[in-house]
């Protein structure tokens, strides 16, 4: 198994860690070398946008799973046993930063690259130009496992940082200066790389409901910005009620890529992008 401590930040195992390994020992099945048998992901990600994003520098076929099941905050989930399983048998897993996906480190602390180092915006795989920067440190990581890939890798890692200059390009006139309220913190990196105007945040603590001074700031805020951002596949009632109050545009985007699905991960950025701007 490939130790990636020399490449990313290593994290230290939560208290339940020894729980999770008794399960993994009871899941799978290890051969007298060690090697887990049965179906292998070879790369496994926290979040949907890790998969569109290490997908654009693999070979077709080569097979990634995602941790998080569709409509569950990531900030939230408890990971389950098929978790463990699926860790168990990866090559490479990928996670985002510690205060969004840290739980992974519960599942196995020694072989984790982190997207965003504890200090940064956690929210950074909305930003085109970190996830750029990144592409050096994900490919290094990915040649060490896949070494026949390892030159199909870094062309398209050089392909994939021009397409995202491309589109950070184009995207920031259109969006530079755009006034906001988002129901939430989600949208941190994406604002600061396109200069977004927020001029409030509705919960401006992730997972805590927002106060009624919250809503009530909201509401003003909203009615110098005209728009209203929830996030799509929450809870949404304050950040409706704010565009209801306010009289502003309300949109909803999905910053994890899966209502609806996104094909790429400038696919992604694309989407949110256009739903803003339209």
């Amino acid at each position: 198994m490939t130790d990636f401590s020399a490449i990313s930040p290593r994290r230290r195992a939560a208290g339940w860690a020894p729980v999770l390994a008794g399960l993994t020992l009871l899941a799978t099945v290890v051969t007298g070398c060690g090697k887990v048998e049965g179906p292998r992901a070879g790369v496994v990600v926290t979040i949907p946008p890790l998969k569109l994003i290490a997908e654009q520098l693999l070979d077709p076929e080569t097979p990634v799973a995602t941790l998080l099941p569709g409509g569950v905050s990531p900030h939230a989930y408890d990971p389950l046993p098929s978790a463990v399983r699926t860790v168990a048998a990866a090559q490479v897993l990928l996670a985002v930063h510690p205060d969004v996906d840290g739980w992974v480190t519960g599942l196995q602390a020694d072989r984790i690259w982190w997207l965003t180092d504890q200090g940064d915006d956690p929210h950074s795989w909305l930003d085109p130009v970190h996830v750029r920067d990144a592409l050096p440190r994900l490919s290094e990581a990915l040649c060490q496992v896949y070494e026949s890939q390892c030159t199909s890798i870094q062309r398209r890692a050089s392909d994939f940082a021009l397409e995202l200059d491309s589109l950070t390009l184009e995207a920031t006139p259109a969006l530079s200066g755009l006034r906001l309220v988002p129901s939430g913190v989600f949208l941190s990196a994406f604002s600061a790389r396109f200069r977004l105007r927020p001029e409030a945040v509705i919960a401006p603590v992730e997972g805590v409901e927002p106060s009624p001074g919250d809503v009530a700031r909201s509401i003003d805020a909203a009615r110098v910005a005209g728009l209203v951002v929830g996030q799509a596949g929450f809870p949404e009632l304050a950040a409706a009620e704010v565009a209801r109050a306010s009289g502003a545009r309300f949109v909803r985007i999905d910053p994890l890529g899966t209502r609806p699905p996104s094909a790429s991960y400038a696919g992604l950025l694309a989407e949110i992008i256009r739903t803003l701007t339209e």
